[in-house]
This record gives C-alpha cells, structure tokens and sequence, in this order.
C-alpha cells in the first residue's frame, strides 16, 4: 500500500473512532437525561417526604433556624444536620417533645437503620436520611430499595399512608451536605433520629426472661465498665452484634453511646442489640447469678492465671456474661468481685495488651465457641 493509499485508510479510521466516540458521548447524554428525568419524577411522586435540596434551601434554612419564626418543614428537617461536627453528640436543636436526637454517617449504617425503622417490636424513630442522589437511586449502594421495602411493611402493618417510608428522603450534592454539617462529608450520607428511651433495670429483667424463655434458657450478655472512649465502644458494640449478644449493659460511668462517633465506629449495630444502663453494675451481675438467671460472668482481667484457652470447649454455661473493664484501669473493684470467674487472653511476652475492642472480640467469640450444646 502506497502512502497516499495509507493516509486514506487511516483517515477513514479515525473518522470511525470519531463517530464511534460521539456516538457514545450522546447515548451517554441520553441515559443521563432518561436517568435524571426518573429521579425526578420518583421525587415528585413522593414529595409527601421526598425533597432535593439546593444551595438556596440551605441558605433559607440556615437563615431560619437564627430566628424564632415559624419554619417550613424543609427547614425543620434540615435543623438537625447544621454544624454537626462542633456539637457533642447530645442534639439541643431540635426538642419538640424533650426529645433527644442523634446523628449517624455511612450508607450501611442508613441501610440499618431503614430496616429497623420497619421492626416488629423494637422500631427505631427515624426521622430523616440525608445523602446523595447517586447512593439512594444507584448501585452498588441503591438505599431506594431499602426504602420501598420500609413502604411496604408499613403497608402491610396497615399504615394509613402507605406511599411513605416513615421519614423524610432529603436528596443533595456533596456541596450541599458540605455545607449543611460544617465540614466536608465525603461519603455523602446521614441520617437523623430519636435515641430511644432509657432503659433501666426492670426493663433489664423482664428482657432476660423473655429471651431465655424464647431461646431454650441462653442468653449472652456484654457488660462494660467504665469504657470511656467513644470510638472503643462503638467498635465493642458491633463486637457483641456480631458474636451473638443479646444486650449490651453499660455501667453507670461509661461514656454516651448515642454519641455520633460512637454510631459511626459502630456501623449502625448499635440499633441493632439492645443496650441498658444500670446503675449499680456489681449489684446487677449478683442478681443475675441467682437461681432464676444462672448467668455465669468472666471478667477479663490481667491480674489472673485464668485463660481462656483453659476453659475446655462445651463447660460454657448456657447463660453467660463477658465483662470488660476501663481502657487504663480494667474492670473496678466491686465489679470483679460480684464476677463469678476472671479470666484473660494468653497473649506472647513483650506484648503487655491488647485495645479494649479486639481483647472483646477474643473472649467473645471465645465463650462461644465453649458453649454447652443442647
């Protein structure tokens, strides 16, 4: 083939690698505007609680929640999300009933919590999520099928409306979010609720019997004494989601575990094992020992010849406790003596510990792979 023959064909190729390119930059604009067109239309469809937010209804609601005047109900959901990041956890913006908000982060989080917002007997109160378009109508994430599944529970729990999840949907850009908390939110989703009421003792005790009665008399108990960092129990809590606890009980003076870093460490688990704080941790933990409960309790504890790789596989009792102490002091005094065993991990010399989260994750599934077998 000669040059000139050469130049035509490769000038016929690249007029095809053109065209090819064009043709696919317009079928990209079609499905964008097909995709944006059903976007809005699902919004429309919904706009019971569906809202996508711009810059200007930032503006707006910023601007209001500085005032005392009547708010629209944008506005009011918005509320909570402003400036999240200097706040301590404990939401005061927004107490139409003395209620007391929380915040969470993460899309597998928000997936959680829409599921729990359906449950049959312990629904969690949420009142709005707060993300990207992209992550609610698109995979790999699509929180949209979540929340058809949300409409039709309520459906089928015989809601009166039954085109609405239960919350509010608030759709915007990466900016909008930005500027809404206060700080950058790159993975683009939150969400709003109430912290479910305190649980105290009584509620305790008739949870144990009602758990043991359905669950051939087992029950798994996670105490924590004197936990002080947020992100450790946060991540003690997902622990006891994932090895089987069936409550989490917290003493009198571990830290706040509606705090939103907590949430977020906790990848949503927390709404999913209940949690109780007690006053009196050691006086708890000798009722439970008693000829009704027959809970068993292993304190991790430095200070013991006790290994759990002593503990022969099946001498477990059915009814057990795991307690973990304070990140620098361990578990008090009076709560290792109210403990019917101490016991701790066998770790190598020259290692002194292990974090407070990982040593729980150890014992945890420990104790349950020595389980007696009914």
């Amino acid at each position: 083939m000669g040059d000139s023959e050469k130049r035509l064909a490769d000038g016929k190729l690249t007029r095809e690698r053109k065209r090819q390119k064009w043709e696919a930059k317009q079928s990209r604009k079609i499905e964008e505007a097909e995709q944006e067109s059903s976007r809005l239309k699902w919004i429309q469809d919904h706009k019971n609680c569906a809202f996508l937010v711009s810059e200007d209804d930032v503006a707006n609601a910023a601007q209001s929640s500085t005032t005392n005047g009547d708010i629209s109900s944008l506005n009011h959901a918005l509320a909570p999300y402003f400036d999240i990041q200097n706040k301590t956890g404990k939401s005061d913006l927004l107490k139409p009933r003395n209620e007391r908000l929380f915040i969470a982060e993460g899309t597998e989080t928000l997936r959680i919590l829409i599921q729990q917002s359906t449950h049959h007997t312990s629904p969690v109160d949420l009142r709005s999520i707060f993300l990207k378009p992209c992550l609610f109508f698109d995979e790999p994430v699509h929180l949209l099928a979540d929340v058809q599944d949300a409409m039709q529970k309520r459906k089928e729990q015989g809601k009166d409306d039954i085109n609405h999840p239960g919350f509010r949907v608030l759709l915007g850009s990466e900016s909008v979010l930005s500027r809404v908390a206060g700080f950058h939110i790159a993975r683009g989703a939150l969400a709003c609720g109430v912290v479910p009421p305190d649980r105290d003792e009584e509620w305790l005790l008739a949870f144990m019997r009602e758990r043991k009665s359905q669950n051939d008399q087992k029950i798994r108990i996670l105490a924590l004494d004197g936990i002080c960092d947020n992100s450790n129990l946060g991540s003690m809590i997902r622990c006891a989601s994932a090895f089987g606890v069936d409550v989490v009980v917290l003493s009198h003076d571990t830290c706040d575990c509606w705090y939103r870093r907590t949430i977020r460490v906790s990848m949503g688990h927390i709404f999913k094992v209940p949690i109780v704080r007690v006053r009196n941790l050691a006086a708890e933990l000798t009722k439970w020992s008693n000829n009704e409960f027959k809970v068993f309790s292993y304190a991790a504890v430095l200070e013991t010849d006790n290994l759990l790789t002593d503990i022969n596989h099946g001498t477990v009792p059915a009814s057990w406790c795991c307690i973990m102490g304070n990140e620098g002091n361990g578990v008090s005094s009076a709560v290792r003596n109210a403990a019917t065993q101490h016991i701790r991990i066998h770790i190598e010399p020259g290692v002194d510990s292990l974090s407070v989260p990982i040593a729980t994750g150890i014992l945890l599934n420990g104790l349950r792979e020595r389980e007696q077998q009914s």
